[in-house]
């Protein structure tokens, strides 16, 4: 008799309403795993597809998004100080 554990097969619904738990219930992925009694990995991997199928930015690209916006704001602040002083 193999030792390997039974595959489970999930509908595309449960996949989406565990993705739900985590986006719009703010459950996190661990959580969510536990919640469904399910796999940590398998979820993760259902998120990730539906970030990119969806363009739904994580919180750390969000992150680095806001980084990119602020460095640019004071790549332009600096720019006007240097024209300020190279005007006076």
């Amino acid at each position: 008799m193999s030792n390997k554990p039974i595959r489970r097969i999930y509908s595309d619904e449960f996949k989406m309403d565990a993705v739900a738990l985590i986006f719009e219930h703010e459950y996190s992925v661990p959580e969510a795993a536990r919640h469904l009694e399910m796999s940590v990995k398998t979820l993760q991997k259902w998120k990730r597809r539906y970030e990119v199928e969806n363009e739904t930015p994580s919180v750390e690209s969000a992150a680095k998004e806001e980084i990119n916006i602020k460095e640019s704001q004071l790549n332009v602040i600096q720019d006007n100080y240097i024209i300020a002083i190279l005007v006076e």
